[in-house]
């Protein structure tokens, strides 16, 4: 215990930028001091990397924490270009809600404006790359025949074998530039959460502009956003914060049933994981052994972004952290 203490403290130590981001969104005392030991690239790239373009400018005027002139224009810039590219995402999301209620569609909106809208109130804030949408089996053979008829395009054919092989079909709009993800299922192997019809017909709704998008009941939300955190190793803090939020909007029953969908899916250890989420084990989990070995073979291997990204998604997914983290562990760090 005191290693992995001593390993944390100096992990925040030589990284102010993680440190000074982790102290904001903490709500808890900041040391300001750390702004003066930044490598402003280096900052802005973490900000980047955990998806926190406007959640952390949030934040900081919410605490009316100062930055140096440059750090707060970039910050707002990032900020304004992910609010644009939101508003974006979300009247495409409604845009295909609204063919979809009209051509019989059943569908689920995972993560994206959704989910931004569900747990803090503002469709805009929470960053997003693409749209992720979860339809039965059967209908994607009418899923496609909409999507061509407001111009997204696949490559990918909807047969037995492609179905097999991937959890989902990927669209392109190439003149509003939106990536689209259909989802047949939840994850490459259908054995880690399996699907169920029942998901998309027992749901629930988060509004946006009037609109009812269809979403996860909370239940299943939450143990789907925990197990696709997960599978990649926690490695964002957005990720974090949205576990953190939504645990504290789900009743005693909603975390029951979760845990019982858990215990079916054996994924017991994954959601007691993300009931203690907080920064601490967020910490822990992305600094454990073989996380850092890959960080290092990837720097050996002086790989750029996309390939990185690429290696990086097939390592998680070998080594997804089926791990516990004792309760005794955690208590002891806040102290």
């Amino acid at each position: 215990m005191a290693k992995l203490k001593k390993n944390i403290s100096n992990l925040l130590k030589n990284k102010p930028e993680l440190n000074f981001i982790i102290q904001v969104l903490s709500d808890k005392e900041i040391d300001l001091s750390l702004i003066e030991k930044f490598d402003n690239n280096e900052f802005i790239r973490q900000i980047k990397h955990h998806r926190l373009d406007s959640i952390f400018y949030k934040a900081i005027k919410e605490q009316n924490i100062n930055l140096p002139t440059e750090l707060q224009q970039k910050l707002e810039q990032i900020n304004k270009q992910n609010k644009m590219r939101m508003m974006k995402l979300t009247a495409e999301l409604i845009r295909i809600h609204k063919l979809f209620t009209e051509n019989g569609i059943d569908y689920i909106s995972l993560k994206g404006p959704a989910l931004s809208q569900q747990i803090y109130g503002d469709y805009t804030i929470r960053s997003s790359r693409d749209l992720d949408i979860l339809v039965r089996v059967e209908d994607l053979d009418k899923v496609n025949k909409v999507l061509n008829s407001i111009d997204f395009k696949t490559n990918t054919k909807n047969t037995k074998l492609c179905r097999y092989a991937d959890k989902d079909i990927i669209y392109y709009n190439p003149k509003n530039k939106i990536l689209l993800e259909i989802h047949h299922r939840f994850f490459i192997n259908k054995y880690l959460l399996t699907y169920n019809k029942q998901f998309i017909i027992n749901k629930e709704y988060s509004i946006i502009n009037n609109e009812k998008i269809p979403i996860l009941k909370n239940y299943v939300n939450f143990l789907y956003l925990s197990t696709h955190s997960a599978t990649h190793n926690w490695a964002r803090i957005v990720w974090t914060l949205d576990i953190m939020e939504y645990i504290k909007n789900l009743s005693d029953n909603e975390i029951l049933e979760s845990k019982k969908l858990a215990l079916k899916n054996g994924l017991n250890t994954i959601f007691y994981q993300a009931i203690k989420m907080d920064f601490v084990n967020f910490l822990i989990i992305t600094n454990e052994e073989q996380y850092v070995l890959l960080k290092k073979i990837l720097f050996r291997l002086s790989l750029n972004n996309l390939q990185q990204y690429k290696f990086q998604e097939i390592i998680c997914r070998l080594l997804t952290p089926y791990r516990v983290i004792k309760k005794n562990d955690t208590d002891k760090l806040f102290k």
